[in-house]
């Protein structure tokens, strides 16, 4: 791959890079009446990836055209390098926009694609052609210039999609879930390659996605939606391993999740009793009193396995189905009356198969505790 060079964008008369790129204060939006998004704020910084994560109707979709333009918000402002667009059309935004069907015109060769927002912004073709073509190197299409879309995979049109929003330095990046029509593989290869391409302009983008792998990935930070709003926004680790709700620790990543109740107080710490005999110990407590009961959640890859009893492992189980995965193994395991434990164990951990008999504990330090009546995080 030849090693390019490219300055970050610069557009200073938008309020340079000090001002937050982007900012959303207040902003609420319904269609024919029903609301889709409801009094959301959100600030991204120059050159951030920031991921709007969440399920159909969440109103990610809807957020992301308000940054656009493409909506323009019932209530709220919307800010871009400090300015405020709310009521400004998206030509005039310095946004670049990607979507998932590619909006390629299949008359037009990929160099008359990507020139296009040039000409419609009367950029002299002396200057146009260079970018175009600098722009066709950084998305790896260099040569395929003369090539119409419909003699491209469906990874190279997007490629092409990517290189038109971007070729007139924008601001903002705007991708409205690009890789939604392509492969799981094909998608893991451009996702790698999006990022690697705004780490290279320095470019500030938000990102809409319901795939979780995705959004790990890519971003700098994710915002979890949710009825319209946004339930938790932090770094993927932190969203992942640290969920304030118990909506966000299930939507992010497989979560065992069982009712669990504090057995008895053990200096800082207590020990957790779980359906099915199963034993959590915590470090701290918080203070809990014995007898508090909670919804606890547990990562698969917290799930520890052995052949025979150990301290940890001191709770029989039957594998119910074991999965091999190469470098790991998944296993559903029933304890006792409890409901069944999923877990993922890396390659080198003990070989089962389906009906083994195997001994199963928790790593207390990784449960999640949340309150039973509002899902809030405790622990």
């Amino acid at each position: 791959m030849t090693e390019l060079t490219v300055q970050p964008v610069s557009t200073p008369a938008l309020g340079g890079s000090r001002a937050s790129d982007v900012r959303l204060s207040a902003v609420s939006h319904d269609y024919g009446g029903d609301d889709v998004l409801s009094d959301v704020s959100l600030t991204v910084e120059h050159g951030e990836l920031v991921t709007l994560l969440g399920p159909s109707g969440s109103g990610k979709s809807t957020l992301l055209r308000i940054i656009g333009g493409l909506e323009r918000p019932r209530v709220g402002k919307v800010e871009i390098g400090g300015r405020d667009v709310t009521g400004v059309v998206p030509e005039r935004r310095e946004v670049g926009i990607v979507f998932q069907n590619y909006a390629l015109f299949p008359h037009m060769t990929v160099a008359e694609n990507v020139s296009f927002p040039l000409r419609m912004r009367k950029v002299p073709k002396g200057e146009a052609r260079p970018r175009v073509k600098e722009m066709l190197d950084v998305v790896e299409l260099g040569g395929f210039g003369e090539r119409y879309p419909a003699e491209l995979s469906g990874g190279q049109q997007q490629r092409v999609a990517l290189a038109r929003a971007l070729v007139f330095e924008p601001r903002v990046l705007l991708l409205d879930e690009p890789f939604g029509a392509l492969d799981r593989r094909l998608r893991e290869q451009l996702g790698l390659e999006v990022r690697r391409v705004q780490r290279e302009l320095g470019i500030t983008t938000v990102f809409v996605t319901h795939d979780q792998d995705e959004a790990f990935t890519m971003s700098t930070r994710i915002a979890v939606m949710g009825h319209g709003e946004i339930l938790q926004m932090d770094a993927p680790s932190a969203v992942y391993r640290q969920p304030g709700t118990l909506e966000v620790a299930r939507f992010l990543g497989q979560l065992n999740e069982f009712p669990v109740t504090i057995a008895r107080r053990r200096g800082p710490g207590a020990e957790l009793e779980a359906p099915g005999g199963l034993r959590m110990r915590l470090p701290r407590a918080n203070g809990f009193p014995e007898g508090a009961r909670f919804r606890c959640g547990v990562r698969p890859e917290h799930i520890q396995v052995a052949t025979s009893a150990t301290e940890l492992c001191a709770v029989p189980a039957t594998v119910q189905a074991a999965i091999f995965g190469g470098d790991w193994t998944r296993a559903q395991l029933v304890v006792g009356d409890g409901p069944p434990l999923l877990a993922i164990m890396p390659h080198q951990g003990p070989p089962i198969a389906d009906g083994d008999r195997v001994w199963v504990g928790v790593q207390g330090e990784h449960g999640l505790l949340f309150e039973e009546s509002t899902g809030a995080r405790v622990h």
